[in-house]
């Protein structure tokens, strides 16, 4: 790009600075090279500048040269001046550039706080390196950005995504050495100076240009960090985000995809409180003890030993540990953590040289206990084991007394002996065993502080596994999705503060099988799709249930949801997906109704939803894939209807049969897609409230027809 002047490292020189006119000239001549495959950059983004204007250039020069007085994270009171933010993508790059020379429109952008921008290699416009390089080396000099995050998307990713397929995609050669050095390199090193930055993410770069932030800078010679000798000088960054891609380097073989040895140190990062940390593979994390750090993150494609972790134990603050892909060796010093609150181990693998120490004795024999240790943290909250499959045995933690959410997701070992105990820990609020084996649950009604259970998914969980559940007094959450349960009327007897209860799913589950839950008198959420229901009446004497699902039950009776119209506190019922209904109008004398969903009965006509209309309530009407044929009923009634859906309703056909939509005087959306209707719309653009109207797939309509609908502003996509 002739006229743009830079030093070899990519930083400005400053005898060349370029003015704003100039800069634009230069891009203007990319984007005409760049004639006939897209708009310039420009017209893809456009930003308010008023406010800028408005300021005197004097005052926007000095609020450069002064620290900002608020902080950007972190609790503050009082009011705080709005700081500028920016998300940008590839294609915003130059005129980023631009923006940032002192004498442009945006005074240099000097208010730039924030700076989010997204990338996808394939598309990055011509002269971008240059603009790039420009963009950092201006940005490293600032001393109110306090965020930037660059999230890279190569092309293979995108390709694995399906985008080779869209017409729209312009695919420009690119060298990848170009692209990971001032995509990575450049911006990682100029990160590495920005002294005010509290938060970095650097997402989709290479091991190699992110490692200078991980060496060890006692060891190291600085000239590998930076050409001057100067340690990274990152003294306020609070939180550091980095992923690393897997694959090539930057040359483009199979080199180095991991990072290794990670070093973090106290005297480059004095202020770290959050580091994530994913890369291909990780060997030893070296963690100074003398770190602020609050919450550590770290994902390795190659399993990262528990025991290469030796020394976040004397981390102070540490309070959250999250693992995910890692080798369970010895994690015991986990235990030791003085203020670990959570404990993450995710999609872990136990070692063949599991410790010796893990084996206790217990009468018998010996018994494994894989985390063996980890109960003595003394502030221990939080457990999550979810899809660590090899994990059998967690009777330890009946004696890690602090304890309150322990879960065990797709843990395929865990089993009801596997949990013993714990129902027994004091402050135990919520236990996740969705998938695994267990199948005896009867213990957990004594547990003292137990709310919330979620057993989804456990085949193993039958109608002898629920019984004795009635009498847990705290439990107020009980989800048993796809279980083989059959019955839950013992629950009727108990279960005073049960105020949700998912039973979707539940193929054994019949009406029978649910008589006695109408007396659960605190029961406001309850889910029985895909279930073999075939009445609901009853369910009008749960006295404060709100919330109602029955998706997916193709046995209902044909009136039985209109035995709904006495219930008391009901505000959304959702029965997509049941065929057999024909009637549903009397639901309209339902005193609380505000969402109602039929989508799908395909035996509904207008005179089985006609009634509906005197809902005073109701927000929410779904009758798509029903045999609706006109919408006349309605005009009168909905005076609070704002959603309004006939999506593929097939004997809607004129755009009489739509008439008196426009008189809901507060409907703003209605989506009629996929309707094969003719006919002028021109009676919706004298609606007073209409935002939205959606009519894709109405292949009968033509420009004319929709042309008043344009014209008055009316949106055809529905957000």
């Amino acid at each position: 790009m002739p006229g743009l002047f830079f030093t070899e490292d990519g930083s400005m020189d400053s005898a060349h600075i370029l003015n704003a006119e100039r800069l634009a000239r230069v891009v203007a001549v990319g984007e005409a090279e760049h004639a006939g495959n897209g708009a310039p950059a420009e017209s893809h983004f456009r930003v308010r500048l008023q406010e800028w204007f408005n300021k005197r250039r004097g005052v926007v020069r000095r609020m450069n040269d002064v620290d900002p007085p608020w902080r950007m994270l972190g609790n503050a009171s009082g009011p705080q001046p709005r700081p500028l933010a920016l998300h940008l993508t590839e294609q915003h790059i130059p005129w980023l550039a631009q923006q940032l020379c002192p004498d442009s429109e945006g005074g240099g952008l000097v208010d730039l706080q924030e700076l989010h921008l997204s990338v996808t290699e394939s598309l990055l416009p011509p002269g971008w390196a240059a603009s790039w390089r420009w963009c950092v080396s201006v940005l490293r000099h600032r001393k109110n950005l306090l965020v930037l995050s660059v999230v890279t998307r190569p092309w293979a990713l995108l390709m694995s995504e399906g985008a080779s397929s869209d017409a729209h995609v312009d695919v420009q050669p690119h060298d990848p050495a170009e692209v990971i050095g001032v995509l990575g390199t450049s911006t990682t090193r100029a990160a590495m100076f920005t002294a005010p930055l509290q938060v970095l993410s650097l997402q989709g770069t290479v091991a190699e240009a992110v490692a200078p932030l991980f060496c060890d800078v006692n060891h190291r010679a600085h000239t590998e960090v930076d050409g001057d000798g100067v340690p990274p000088a990152l003294e306020r960054l609070r939180e550091l985000y980095v992923s690393v891609r897997s694959g090539q380097s930057a040359g483009g073989s199979a080199g180095s995809v991991g990072l290794g040895d990670v070093h973090v140190t106290a005297s480059v990062y004095p202020a770290l409180q959050v580091l994530w940390l994913d890369a291909p593979r990780l060997r030893r994390v070296r963690i100074d003890h003398l770190l602020m750090l609050r919450e550590l993150h770290l994902i390795s494609g190659a399993p990262l030993a528990c025991s290469a972790l030796r020394g976040v134990e004397l981390l102070p603050h540490l309070e959250v540990l999250h693992l995910e892909k890692a080798m369970i060796d010895d994690c015991a010093l986990f235990g030791e953590c003085p203020a670990l609150r959570e404990l993450l181990l995710h999609a872990c693998r136990l070692s063949l040289l599991l410790s010796s120490s893990a084996t206790v004795p217990e009468s018998g024999g010996e018994r494994l206990e894989e985390l063996h240790g980890v109960e003595r943290a003394p502030r221990l909250e939080t457990l999550s084991l979810c899809y660590t499959e090899e994990v059998r045995n967690l009777q330890n933690f009946a004696r890690c007394r602090s304890l309150r959410r322990v879960l065990l997701t797709r843990c395929n070992g865990i089993s009801s002996s596997s949990v013993a105990g714990l129902e027994r820990l004091p402050h135990l609020e919520l236990l996740a065993m969705e998938y695994t084996r267990v199948s005896a649950l009867s213990h957990f009604a004594a547990s003292p502080a137990l709310r919330v259970l979620r057993l989804d998914g456990c085949k193993r969980v039958l109608r002898s596994s629920v019984m004795g559940l009635e009498a847990a007094a705290f439990l107020t959450e009980l989800s048993l999705k796809e279980t083989n349960v059959s019955t839950v009327a013992n629950l009727g007897g108990g279960c005073h503060a049960l105020r949700s209860l998912d039973l979707s799913g539940c193929r054994h589950l019949d009406v029978d099988g649910l008589q006695g839950i109408q007396s659960l008198p605190q029961l406001e959420v309850l889910s029985l799709s895909r279930t073999r229901i075939t009445d609901v009446h009853f369910l009008s004497d749960c006295v404060r249930l709100t919330a109602l699902y029955l998706e997916g039950c193709t046995e209902l009776m044909p009136t039985s949801l209109e035995g709904l119209q006495h219930a008391p506190r009901l505000r959304q019922l959702v029965a997509s997906g049941c065929p057999t209904l024909t009637r549903v109008g009397r639901l309209g004398k339902c005193a609380a109704l505000e969402v109602f969903a039929v989508a799908g009965a395909a035996a509904l006509t207008a005179e089985g939803v006609q009634g509906i209309e005197q809902g005073r309530y109701i927000q929410y009407l779904d009758l798509s894939y029903t045999a609706v044929s006109t919408l006349h009923f309605l005009v009168g009634g909905c005076r609070a209807l704002r959603y309004l859906s006939v999506k593929a309703c097939g004997r809607i056909t004129t755009s009489r049969s739509l008439q008196g939509v426009e008189e809901l005087p507060q409907l703003e959306v209605l989506n009629m897609e996929d309707l094969n209707l003719h006919g002028r719309l021109d009676f919706l653009a004298t609606s007073a409230s209409l935002r939205y109207v959606s009519y894709a797939g109405c292949t009968g309509l033509s420009t004319d027809d929709v042309q008043a609908l344009h014209q008055s502003g009316v949106q055809s996509v529905i957000p």
